[in-house]
């Protein structure tokens, strides 16, 4: 997965929650939207697009987890940060 900017969102699809709507709203108004990508992870997070040259997180505890609380997702940022840091 390589581009300028990966978008990690809970859910991505129109008319499904208020934050799908909100990131697709965005990409259809930042320039250059063929450099853009929205990455929908498991609940099972493994391993963060690395290539992409940045990440933006549109979080949501419980749009990621239905405990509110999503530990692959929030482990796998912190390390990705560390390691490029």
């Amino acid at each position: 997965m390589t581009g300028d900017l990966v978008i990690i969102a809970p859910e991505a699809e129109p008319r499904t929650g208020g934050l799908a709507d909100y990131t697709l709203r965005l990409l259809e108004n930042l320039p250059g939207r063929q450099n853009f990508r929205v990455l929908v992870p498991s609940e099972h997070v493994q391993q963060l697009p690395l290539s992409a040259g940045k990440i933006l997180v549109q979080y949501s505890a419980y749009g990621f987890h239905p405990l509110g609380y999503p530990r692959d997702l929030t482990r796998t940022c912190r390390s990705c940060l560390h390691e490029h840091l």
